[in-house]
């Protein structure tokens, strides 16, 4: 589904908090934001390279998903909210980790966004997530979970 320029300049942030925003996909939504004028605050862990933000006008705030107090200092002042921070793997030698992160994590940044006033917090998951639809349709919210037969710990902690 296409979305006019016009509209997306009705809705820009002036100041997002991206999480994520190390990584590759964060990092191609911090330089987008970034293009538009928007004012980009990352959440980054603690050890984690900063490689892909290299150059870039971007407040970094150290934090963690897991960590409320980290959650809400970094979104003061922010409108809105890019969630792109997920752990991935094929194999960790606790996969609680992964729930704990990619299910526990958001739940926190979205209450957190919530009593900060976010206005709108823009969720990035996976096609692990719901799955596969047939033919040329695209997949979107209202398509059903069938990916049953690939699911490993990464696929079951973004469905859930």
């Amino acid at each position: 589904m296409a979305v006019s320029k016009s509209k997306v300049k009705e809705h820009r942030p002036k100041v997002a908090m991206v999480t994520g925003a190390s990584g590759f996909i964060g990092s191609h939504v911090v330089r987008l934001l970034l293009d538009e004028g928007v004012k980009v605050r990352a959440l980054v862990r603690k050890g984690d390279p900063l490689n892909n933000l290299y150059g870039l006008d971007v407040e970094r705030v150290e934090g963690d998903l897991l960590d409320v107090e980290s959650l809400k200092a970094c979104l003061e002042g922010c409108d809105t909210v890019f969630h792109l921070a997920a752990i991935y793997a094929y194999w960790l030698p606790d996969p609680s980790v992964m729930y704990r992160v990619n299910i526990m994590g958001t739940r926190n940044l979205l209450e957190a966004s919530l009593d900060a006033g976010i206005k709108k917090v823009v969720y990035t998951s996976s096609i692990a997530a719901i799955g596969t639809v047939e033919g040329q349709e695209m997949a979107n919210e209202d398509t059903i979970f069938n990916n049953w037969l690939l699911a490993d710990h990464y696929v079951m902690s973004k469905y859930m």
